[in-house]
């Protein structure tokens, strides 16, 4: 027996079961796999979270620590934390720095000339950006 005729092959209660490959497929693709949820941050589209995630963990890995990013990358964190809604609004002369951050970890420190300072979580910035599509519910019937 080959491995795709065993694959295809299972028990189930006691009643044995043959599936074709192709409803197996279907079934990890249509029930297991999530579809990947688009994140618009400002003007750059990305097709999943995980893509949005690690473009940002790149410019967070491209700086050195306690150190200004370089413009183009402190550009897009802006853009970043704008779009996410991260904390109070941040001036457009803010300062972002790649710092330590809990647990050992490093992240972006945006801080304003007066002193402010909003640390910057990748994911939680990402999740408030991305696209999700809302949860319809069904109309209560009126009386």
């Amino acid at each position: 027996m080959s491995f795709s005729q065993w694959y295809g092959r299972f028990t189930f209660g006691g009643l044995y079961l043959s599936m074709s490959m192709d409803f197996l497929s279907f079934f990890f693709e249509e029930f297991l796999m999530p579809s990947p949820i688009s994140v618009q941050i400002g003007q750059r589209e990305f097709r999943s979270m995980n893509q949005a995630r690690l473009h940002y963990r790149e410019v967070l890995h491209r700086s050195e620590l306690n150190r200004p990013v370089v413009e183009a990358d402190r550009d897009e964190v802006m853009e970043l934390v704008k779009a996410a809604a991260l904390g109070a609004p941040c001036p457009a002369d803010s300062q972002v720095r790649v710092v330590k951050m809990g647990y050992g970890r490093i992240g972006f420190e945006v801080r304003g000339n007066e002193g402010t300072a909003c640390r910057v979580s990748i994911m939680r910035a990402v999740r408030e950006c991305a696209a999700v599509p809302p949860v319809l519910s069904t109309p209560s019937p009126s009386p």
